[in-house]
């Protein structure tokens, strides 16, 4: 008989450590991040915090004609643009539209179909430095490309194009819809 752990008994080691481990990556880059904001200057325009934008391309922290309520999810104004996933141009943009995979640059909110926000760039009061939409969820790979500067967008993500069967965290639970509404600035 051996002293070995089963795989059972090792799953049940790792999959807390592994846990931990990303919780630790993920407020190491908060923190890095929080620390890099640029809050001088009287301008209400700045570029993304450790990024290069595009020459003399400014990225504004302006928030108009975002909500921080969430959008009815049986409005009649919702486009499924397949597989369950909906879009609602509030404001259509202009210029360059966003190309799959881009680096994009957005304020954003999300919420649950219960009302909840779990995360807002609006409420933080600064434009995220994403990383490129290819290692976002599906629903934001598929739902962002085709806006274009300016432009308002709520998406409707259902949980299989979201954070599926999991979650993710205390506050987006298994098998969740959720709503997004997107201010798109372009991509650096």
């Amino acid at each position: 008989m051996s002293d070995r752990p089963g795989k059972e008994q090792m799953m049940k080691m790792f999959v807390p450590a592994i846990a931990i481990a990303v919780v630790i990556l993920l407020v190491g880059v908060l923190v890095a991040y929080r620390n890099n904001e640029d809050t001088s200057g009287p301008s209400n325009a700045k570029p993304i915090p450790g990024t290069a934008a595009k020459p003399g391309v400014q990225i504004p922290a302006d928030i108009e004609g975002l909500t921080l309520d969430k959008p009815p999810e049986n409005a009649p104004e919702w486009k499924d643009i397949g597989d369950g996933l909906k879009v609602w141009d509030v404001k259509e943009g202009t210029g360059d539209e966003c190309v799959p995979g881009a680096h994009a640059v957005m304020h954003y909110t999300g919420w649950t179909l219960d009302g909840k926000i779990f995360d807002s760039s609006v409420k933080r009061g600064a434009v995220p430095d994403l990383p490129a939409l290819g290692s976002l969820i599906e629903g934001w790979q598929k739902g962002v490309p085709g806006m274009k500067p300016g432009g308002i967008r709520r998406l409707y993500i259902p949980w299989k194009m979201a954070y599926g069967e999991r979650g993710s965290g205390a506050s987006i639970p298994p098998r969740a819809d959720l709503i997004f509404e997107i201010k798109y600035f372009g991509t650096k």
